[in-house]
């Protein structure tokens, strides 16, 4: 009766990995607006990410070559895409003996990452893709309004009856 339930403790479930692409995201007009090769991209860089690697996604010539990626400037232009639409961040400049450019998700936090990037570790994302141009919201609820009065309805016998407002 040794089964090992760490995994359950840890909040972790087996089974296969997956790429978390809210609802929000896909329905944005600015989702729309992305060319093709762009989106494809950005399915790359949300596939590296695993929930703790956000600031540490990368997008070499010679990783995506191998996912089928055949051409430097498609890449370089859908990179270019996904940054001005704010979509990604920029969290390292890569060089010559720094490493290559590293790239965060703006949907996500950013995490430290071991120290690989200088970018600011937050506990929010950005959401700067969403820039204003009618995004629709993030499903999260607004708060109450605790100074609205409750409504008051009368009936023809002439006594009030208060209504609770809906939970």
């Amino acid at each position: 009766m040794a089964t090992d339930k760490r995994w359950r403790n840890k909040g972790r479930q087996q089974g296969p990995s997956f790429v978390r692409l809210p609802h929000f995201v896909l329905r944005s007009p600015q989702w729309v607006a992305l060319s093709g090769t762009a989106i494809k991209l950005l399915l790359e860089l949300a596939g590296q990410y695993n929930g703790r690697n956000n600031g540490d996604l990368s997008a070499t010539y010679t990783d995506m070559k191998a996912r089928g990626w055949a051409s430097k400037d498609t890449l370089h232009r859908a990179l270019r895409e996904l940054e001005a639409g704010a979509w990604i961040v920029r969290t390292r400049q890569g060089g010559r003996h720094i490493g290559c450019n590293l790239y965060a998700l703006t949907w996500e936090p950013v995490d430290s990452c071991d120290g690989k990037h200088q970018h600011p570790v937050s506990g929010r994302a950005t959401h700067a893709w969403k820039n204003a141009i009618g995004a629709p919201d993030s499903g999260q609820r607004k708060p109450e309004n605790r100074t609205a009065r409750p409504l008051e309805v009368r009936n023809p016998d002439c006594e009030t009856v208060r209504l609770r407002p809906a939970a």
